[in-house]
C-alpha cells in the first residue's frame, strides 16, 4: 500500500516525515534562511577588509621600518621585500572596494528588512 495522505494542512505524505498528526505550531515565527545568508556574507566581507587592511597596513610600516634601518633601494629589490613593498599597493585599494561593498549589500539588507517590518 502506497503513502496515506492526511487531511491536514500541509497534505503531504506522512510516511515521509512531512507532517505529524497533531503537531502544535510553532510558537514564534521561523526566521527566513536568506536573513543568516545576508549576515554571513556580511561577516565574510567584514573579516576579508580587515585581514587585507592590516596586512597591507603591517607591510607598509614594515618599509617604513626597513628604510629606517638602513636598508637601500638594492635591497629592496631582492628577496620578499618587492613583494612587501607592492603589497600595500594593491591590499588598500580592494579594502577600500571591499568596503563599499559591505555598505552596499548591508543597505540593501536593512532595506528589506524595513520594507518587511512595514507590511
Amino acid at each position: 500500500m502506497g503513502p496515506t495522505l492526511d487531511d491536514t494542512a500541509c497534505a503531504l505524505p506522512l510516511d515521509r516525515g512531512y507532517c505529524t498528526v497533531g503537531a502544535p505550531p510553532y510558537p514564534e515565527p521561523v526566521p527566513e534562511e536568506s536573513i543568516v545568508m545576508n549576515n554571513r556574507i556580511e561577516r565574510v566581507l567584514a573579516y576579508m577588509v580587515a585581514a587585507i587592511i592590516v596586512v597591507s597596513l603591517a607591510s607598509f610600516v614594515a618599509v617604513i621600518i626597513g628604510t629606517a634601518t638602513g636598508i637601500g633601494r638594492e635591497e629592496l629589490a631582492t628577496g620578499i621585500w618587492p613583494l612587501i613593498t607592492i603589497l600595500p599597493l594593491i591590499g588598500l585599494p580592494i579594502g577600500f572596494v571591499l568596503i563599499i561593498v559591505l555598505l552596499v549589500v548591508s543597505a540593501v539588507r536593512r532595506g528589506r528588512a524595513a520594507k518587511d517590518a512595514g507590511n
